[in-house]
């Protein structure tokens, strides 16, 4: 009952004059379904694969069709703010703010780990990343490994990250550098008031751990190491100001 192709077939047909079609929808679907998540009603589609969305190239407009509703939802508002505190407790390795965060969303009577002890199981983790012994993980990882330790999380929050990781396989799949995490990330910078409502007024972490996210993207942003910026970028004032505070 959809007009339109799948995907590949549809830009098969403008490979020639268009080679970058595939990879520019995906990137755009991927940013609106980043958006409505993080930032907008919280709607999430979870099964979003190739066979569940139609393509129409028209004048002026590309037409996306999403069809097959039946695995996906709506997160309320405060997951959101968990969300966003687990990102900030992820890029941070902050054991503290991942527990609290993953505590917050979990059934608490199901679970099977006290908040104390997934707390401590976290920290060691990270100091396994910290010192190179372990890989990083995404946020979808760390969803996988809790769940493994015994926290029970709702349906809601899982179906959530299988979408996530469904979305990453499209932009894989299209030959984007983007992610999801990185999509969330652009879009708090630009949602500096709502971040800020949600990480230090809701979520309750410090306001030095909001300048420490801040320093953590203007170096991912300049390419720069984690731990030393050049002295010849290292000049305004902001990053003078941001140095003094971490050291």
């Amino acid at each position: 009952m959809l007009s339109g192709k799948k995907l590949d077939k549809e830009v098969a047909l403008y490979k020639e004059i268009a080679p970058e079609m595939k990879r520019v929808i995906i990137e755009q679907m991927a940013r609106v379904w980043a958006q409505e998540v993080m930032f907008g009603g919280g709607f999430y589609h979870s099964d979003l694969h190739q066979g569940n969305f139609m393509i129409q190239v028209t004048e002026p407009k590309i037409i996306v069709n999403i069809l097959d509703y039946g695995m996906g939802g709506v997160i309320t508002r405060d997951m959101q703010t968990q969300v966003m505190l687990l990102g900030a407790g992820t890029e941070l390795l902050n054991s503290e703010i991942m527990a609290r965060a993953f505590w917050n969303i979990a059934d608490k009577q199901k679970s099977t780990i006290t908040q104390s002890r997934l707390q401590f199981m976290i920290e060691a983790k990270m100091h396994n990343i910290r010192h190179g012994y372990e890989q990083p993980l995404t946020m979808e990882m760390w969803t996988a490994w809790v769940m493994d330790l015994g926290l029970r999380l709702p349906y809601e929050f899982v179906s959530l990250n299988r979408g996530i990781v469904i979305v990453n396989k499209l932009l894989a799949d299209a030959g984007s550098k983007m992610s999801i995490s990185s999509l969330m990330k652009s879009m708090a910078v630009k949602n500096p008031a709502r971040v800020y409502k949600a990480l230090a007024i809701e979520g309750k972490i410090s306001h030095k751990e909001l300048v420490k996210l801040g320093w953590i993207e203007m170096k991912d942003m300049l390419g720069l190491s984690p731990k030393v910026l050049p002295a010849k970028v290292a000049t305004p004032a902001a990053v003078v100001r941001c140095e003094m505070v971490f050291n």
